[in-house]
């Protein structure tokens, strides 16, 4: 594997983990402060785990 595709495979690995975050804070923001997030049900508390 050259430099230039290890690279951009980084980069976009990258920007896939911070589409993640922002989605699972904007989720927060729509649906809740964390202090609500204990009262949220196990399934969804997994959905937030992946």
């Amino acid at each position: 594997m050259s430099v230039r595709s290890f690279t951009s495979y980084v980069q976009e690995s990258f920007s896939n983990q911070c589409r993640r975050l922002t989605l699972t804070l904007s989720f927060i923001l729509c649906h809740g402060i964390p202090n609500n997030a204990v009262q949220v049900s196990p399934k969804s508390r997994e959905t937030f785990a992946i």
